[in-house]
């Protein structure tokens, strides 16, 4: 595959990434107890909404570093074909 062929891959998988995060950040809002309910929360509530926003940031930081890599070799693609060419 080309560098191009990668490069194109990583931004699409960089872009789709948060909208993965959006999804369990909208479920965690969706399972998240209301403040004027009289049932309380029990431990797996608790674990549940812990579980979700631990991997919304992974899901976001993965995505962070993907996109970094894509700008890397986006500035090597560039640096290489135009300025030493």
């Amino acid at each position: 595959m080309s560098k191009e062929t990668i490069l194109t891959l990583l931004q699409v998988v960089a872009l789709a990434l948060p909208a993965v995060a959006l999804y369990l950040q909208a479920l965690r809002d969706l399972h998240r107890p209301r403040p004027d309910a009289e049932i309380g929360v029990d431990s797996t509530d608790s674990m549940l909404d812990f579980n979700l926003a631990k991997s919304g940031i992974l899901i976001i930081t993965i995505s962070g570093i993907i996109n970094v890599l894509y700008l890397l070799g986006s500035v090597e693609i560039l640096f290489f074909r135009y300025i030493l060419a």
